[in-house]
């Protein structure tokens, strides 16, 4: 299959902070965005136990991924998008491992919904406009 390179979606999996960290920070946040377009979706709030089985399935979806296990880390994460569907940061990864699969189309929706639920990602939105110019 295809290989799409670039740091951007190795990020999603390299994370200096542990997903339990990223999981309390994210389900903390609530931005208002001046621009109606950059409203983000809100995060459900998470009893323990589903803060504690989303930690474990991006675990063992970061540990599949660099591995190169990627069919088995997208089942991962998509069982951590049943839990919170407007996660940013599950949505990235997911767009990530789409881009491994050879699966760009699949992989740009991802990106954008990750985008569309947090527009802080600059990096993020340069290289969607650097794969639609493709």
């Amino acid at each position: 299959s295809k290989i799409h390179k670039f740091n951007l979606q190795r990020s999603a999996f390299t994370l200096s902070l542990p997903f339990h960290e990223i999981i309390k920070r994210e389900s903390g946040k609530k931005k208002i965005y001046k621009d109606k377009n950059k409203r983000r979706h809100p995060l459900k709030k998470l009893s323990s136990s589903d803060k504690e089985r989303l930690a474990l399935l991006l675990g063992k979806a970061k540990a599949t991924y660099l591995e190169g296990s990627f069919e088995e880390s997208l089942e991962y994460l998509m069982q951590a998008k049943e839990i919170e569907e407007n996660s940013y940061m599950v949505n990235k990864m997911i767009g990530s491992v789409h881009f491994e699969l050879g699966q760009d189309k699949d992989g740009l929706k991802f990106y954008k919904e990750s985008l569309q639920n947090n527009p802080d990602q600059v990096d993020l939105e340069i290289e969607i406009k650097r794969i639609e110019r493709k």
